[in-house]
């Protein structure tokens, strides 16, 4: 009998803020005990710092530019749901996100389920236009405040962002802008409680609970992100008082009661499964598509700033967490992991075979290029179907066990950081020519190699296709 699979990836999930992975607080003591059940991988990272592209990634084991040039589900990426859909596999989406209802993230799901649009029926096809002409009429407004807002070093940005909480909460006016968590859990249940088909499921629950804004949950939390946002917005006008530390509090604190609460709901949703004796025939994998920054280099969220993308490490680092019961392999669970190493290791779990497009490697394989992660995105981005940009904005960057580099296309701006001695990646050490020539050419030979070998394939499969329509 083949074995479901849940996956389930947490928007904004930083791996540093899990408690087996090295925080010093107790707010998820669920995943804790859950990876225990697995296999956790300390050194696992996403392909790029924002969600569409890192979706992508994990979707389609390929980086973000390559192939076809930044399009997220073009035409030569290849879903492993959809090779899941060919095994007989039966799948469903279930998520809270608007860019999933933009973007072709649903391909090879027989069902898709939006929960903000409640589209709990059928699959969900096609863009949200109504949500692009907003997005693109608030972005030209945006862009001139950020213009104005940089000569005054950010304040604007600042107070608007702790005042909103503050506003929200005197207000109650406690609006979240996507489905909370207990409402994901309770679909799922009754998904898999009704379910009358005999095939076997792939289920995908993307939870947004981490994901800016982050709202306090009960009465006691808010009461402490008032006194919280009162103290920021007092610093603001007392010399004496840092506004960028009472910030870094106030933020990490409402960030950690979101981890505290998605933690509570993936071990409500975990112990049903073993209370209802489901969970032997469940394969899990928890990640997430990125982290968040809290203000380490001057931001908070996953955009903004004078660069729109980072590639800093409390943006990269993500948990994974694999859970196969009947797994006898013990991975190397210290080796550099990343999110195209997901959809090859479901099928090496499932004894399927992986195509030759998919640039990650089963986490239970021995990997003989697995001494570096590379990430990709671009500055600024065209919003539309294809979510295109311009690739001399594009941004790589390639980070082993002791560097990291991060190199800007168009050449305007090069970092270069020695994770063991800088874990905080403050010093730039950009002009250690040969330590950067190395790692350039590491990376420059791996995506050509890629892309030739893609363009090959791609190549391949039209020919095969052309024989085929015409007898040959």
């Amino acid at each position: 009998m083949k074995k479901n699979i849940l996956l389930i990836t947490v928007d904004a999930l930083r791996g540093n803020r899990i408690g087996h992975l090295g925080y010093n607080k107790n707010i998820t003591p669920n995943l804790d005990r859950i990876s225990k059940k697995g296999f956790s991988f300390t050194n696992a990272f996403t392909n790029a710092p924002y969600t569409t592209p890192a979706i992508s990634s994990l979707l389609t084991s390929t980086l973000p530019l390559i192939p076809d040039n930044y399009l997220p589900f073009g035409k030569n990426r290849l879903s492993f749901a959809k090779i899941l859909k060919d095994k007989g596999y039966f799948n469903i989406g279930i998520h809270s996100n608007p860019w999933f209802s933009v973007y072709d993230v649903d391909e090879g799901f027989d069902i898709f389920i939006d929960m903000i649009n409640n589209d709990n029926s059928e699959k969900k096809m096609g863009a949200n236009i109504s949500f692009l002409k907003n997005l693109k009429s608030k972005l030209k407004v945006k862009n001139r405040i950020n213009k104005i807002d940089e000569l005054l070093g950010n304040r604007i940005k600042r107070l608007y962002r702790c005042w909103r909480h503050f506003d929200s909460l005197s207000n109650n006016k406690r609006d979240f802008p996507y489905e909370m968590g207990g409402k994901l859990n309770k679909k799922i249940m009754e998904i898999i409680d009704e379910d009358k088909n005999k095939s076997p499921k792939f289920i995908w629950a993307h939870y947004m609970d981490v994901h800016t804004p982050y709202i306090p949950y009960n009465k006691k939390q808010e009461i402490k992100v008032k006194t919280l946002v009162k103290n920021v917005l007092y610093s603001y006008l007392n010399p004496h008082y840092s506004s960028k530390e009472m910030e870094k509090k106030l933020f990490g604190y409402l960030y950690d009661i979101s981890v505290q609460y998605i933690d509570n709901k993936i071990g409500e949703l975990y112990d049903w499964l073993s209370e209802t004796g489901r969970l032997d025939n469940f394969i899990i994998i928890i990640t997430s598509d990125h982290g968040d920054e809290l203000g380490e280099h001057g931001n908070y969220g996953h955009v903004g700033g004078t660069r729109t993308v980072k590639f800093y490490e409390e943006l990269l680092k993500i948990p994974m967490i694999i859970i196969d019961p009947s797994q006898k392999k013990r991975p190397d669970l210290n080796c550099l992991k990343s999110l195209v190493d997901i959809g090859p290791t479901i099928l090496d779990l499932l004894e399927i075979s992986k195509p030759e497009s998919y640039m990650g490697q089963s986490v239970f394989n021995i990997r003989k290029d697995n001494d570096f992660i590379i990430s990709q995105g671009l500055k600024s981005e065209t919003v539309g179907k294809n979510h295109q940009g311009d690739m001399d904005d594009a941004i790589d960057c390639i980070r082993t066990e002791k560097y990291k580099l991060i190199r800007e296309r168009d050449g305007v701006n090069v970092e270069l950081y020695n994770l063991e001695n800088d874990p905080n990646e403050n010093e730039n050490l950009v002009y250690e020519f040969k330590l950067r020539k190395k790692l350039e050419k590491k990376l420059n030979t791996y995506l050509r190699n890629w892309k030739t070998t893609i363009e090959k394939n791609t190549l391949e499969e039209k020919m095969r296709d052309f024989y085929f329509l015409h007898n040959i």
